[in-house]
């Protein structure tokens, strides 16, 4: 997991206006809203090891109309996570992944 340092990197360039972030197409996240959960999708469990605790991504969601991803979505960070589980036996990724997202700002 990455370390903590790479979250006060992030929020520094946020400032100026240019970040390069994952994007993530799950559901729709609000400005401070709180999402708890757990995973054991082993791409989104990727995602959130390499991001890391205190680490940023960009959360959208689908258009079901146009049937499009969203040109807008919200900045989100990772406050707490869990990967203290069993590893998989050909793999270093655990099998599942506990977090806690928290939507900052659009």
């Amino acid at each position: 997991i990455q370390e903590l340092e790479s979250s006060s990197l992030i929020e520094k360039e946020l400032e100026t206006g240019r970040v390069s972030l994952p994007v993530l197409s799950l559901d729709a996240l609000l400005p401070g809203q709180r999402m708890e959960g757990s995973t054991q999708d082993p791409t989104f469990c990727r995602l959130l090891m390499e991001v890391g605790l205190g680490g940023w991504f960009v959360m959208t969601s689908l258009d079901f109309r146009s049937r499009k991803i969203r040109r807008n979505g919200v900045l989100c960070k990772v406050e707490f996570i869990d990967v203290a589980k069993k590893l998989s036996p050909n793999s270093r990724m655990p099998t599942s992944v506990d977090f806690v997202i928290l939507g900052k700002e659009r």
